[in-house]
């Protein structure tokens, strides 16, 4: 009985033990884009920014996605409105350089200067060159300590 239980156990090891070590693939793969919006809910020209954003996405499906971060003085409510503001837009967009409203970066990359910060009317452009791009670089999660915090390797 014991030698049975002993070579089930391995069996069963064994079997997701193999299985397991492929996580990802290898394979040179196209990058997807992630544009940051940064906007507000008296933003006025922000409406445009959306419907520019939401455009990227419907001429890309599943290739482009969007993150609205609501910061700065546009995104302060009155009295009886959602806050949609977060504890780090402000941060993320102190890093960016943005000098108005919509801006937007995507995948934090810099195209041009030394700002990540886009104007609306280059955020279609910014997003088709991202994702023309074929990466070589993987990421594999190797552990998630919180919402905002992640530890990865890069091969």
């Amino acid at each position: 009985m014991r030698k049975l239980f002993t070579l089930a156990l391995t069996g069963v090891f064994g079997v997701f033990g193999l299985s397991a070590q492929v996580l990802v693939s290898t394979d040179p793969m196209p990058r997807n884009a992630i544009l940051e919006e940064f906007t507000g809910i008296h933003c006025t020209y922000c409406p445009d920014g959306h419907a520019i954003a939401q455009s990227i996405m419907d001429n890309n499906p599943g290739r482009a996605f969007v993150i609205a971060l609501h910061q700065g003085s546009f995104a302060s409510p009155s009295a009886g409105e959602p806050d949609y503001r977060t504890p780090f837009g402000d941060a993320i967009a102190g890093q960016t350089g943005l000098t108005g409203y919509p801006s937007g970066t995507v995948n934090r990359h810099v195209f041009s200067g030394s700002n990540t910060a886009l104007n609306r009317g280059a955020w279609a452009g910014a997003c088709d060159q991202i994702i023309q791009e074929i990466t070589g670089k993987y990421r594999n999660l190797i552990g998630v300590r919180s919402v905002h915090k992640a530890a990865y390797s890069e091969y």
